[in-house]
């Protein structure tokens, strides 16, 4: 198995655009007359409709709409250019097939909206106050930090790209017996897991966005065969050479880690009183061991 390295270099130019963004996300927002112009935001109660049926949770009230930036409901922003404080609108957007809302996918979707309000945004100056307003003295420094985070997080993305395209491959270079349904059942469970938890960070339950999409628990799960499949063979290849290369975990690098972690939660008892558990020692342990075995790979490629 060989795989090939990418670039992982951040230009000056990324950093710019970086600085920029960072400028944006530190502006302000102030109410204005007028018309609403490419870099405004406004605020709208909107409707949807479908076939003069109000759309189930298609409504929203005091709902701000950035104009220049992308909006899940497609083409929106470009309606609202030109629209007043008070102004009512109607019009009628063409939903992508594709779309991740399936009862309104490839569907002419009625969107009715009354402007609450027209904003302008209005960005700091990158100069030294805006530098130090970050915690950097001048902008010099605040550039030169920005491009090493930048490239920090290039190398760790170009680091964990190699992993994967190394596991794909050694996944179509091993021949495996069938794979037994408890195992990918299981995998399926921790993957719908991993999904509410990232929901629930969203501040959705798994009820909720089930009733978006229009499925069952069961349906959302009978997707997850093909990486269900991927991860338990990825798992058994670790495990397999781990074996055969002895790699161990030491009693001292699980501390190791679970002091960062209790670093990191020393907030949340309950993670806390966790980490302490059997069950935790021993699932670090298998992480760590995964950890140095793709680590013993890679080197074995000369990654």
């Amino acid at each position: 198995i060989s795989i090939k390295k990418k670039d992982a270099t951040v230009t000056d130019e990324q950093v710019t655009e970086a600085l920029e963004n960072l400028r944006k996300m530190r502006g302000q927002e102030i109410s204005k007359d007028g018309e609403a112009g490419k870099e405004d935001k406004v605020v709208v109660d909107m409707d949807l409709f479908v076939d003069g049926v109000a759309v189930e949770g298609g409504q929203t009230k005091d709902h701000g709409i950035y104009l220049s930036e992308d909006y899940y409901v497609p083409g929106l922003p470009e309606k609202l250019l030109g629209v007043k404080k008070d102004e009512e609108k109607e019009f009628t957007l063409p939903f992508p097939k594709e779309h991740y809302q399936k009862h309104l996918a490839g569907k002419d979707v009625l969107v009715k909206v009354k402007v609450k309000d027209v904003m302008e945004r209005t960005y700091p100056e990158l100069d030294q106050e805006f530098a130090k307003s970050i915690g950097q003295e001048n902008v010099e420094k605040l550039t030169a930090l920005m491009k090493e985070n930048m490239e920090h997080e290039a190398k760790r993305k170009e680091e964990e790209r190699q992993e994967i395209e190394l596991l794909e491959k050694a996944i179509e270079k091993t021949t495996f017996e069938e794979i037994p349904d408890v195992l990918l059942d299981a995998e399926k469970h921790r993957i719908f897991h991993e999904l509410k938890s990232r929901i629930a960070q969203q501040g959705l339950t798994i009820e909720q966005y089930l009733e978006g999409i229009k499925k069952t628990q069961d349906e959302v799960m009978a997707g997850f065969v093909e990486q269900a499949d991927k991860r338990v063979k990825t798992t058994l290849i670790l495990r397999a050479v781990s074996n055969s290369e002895n790699v161990e975990v030491a009693a001292e690098e699980i501390e190791k880690e679970i002091e960062i972690m209790r670093g990191v939660y020393k907030d949340q008892p309950d993670v806390l009183k966790n980490l302490e558990t059997q069950d935790t020692r021993e699932s670090l342990k298998s992480i760590l061991r995964n950890r140095k075995t793709v680590k013993l790979l890679k080197e074995k490629m000369g990654a």
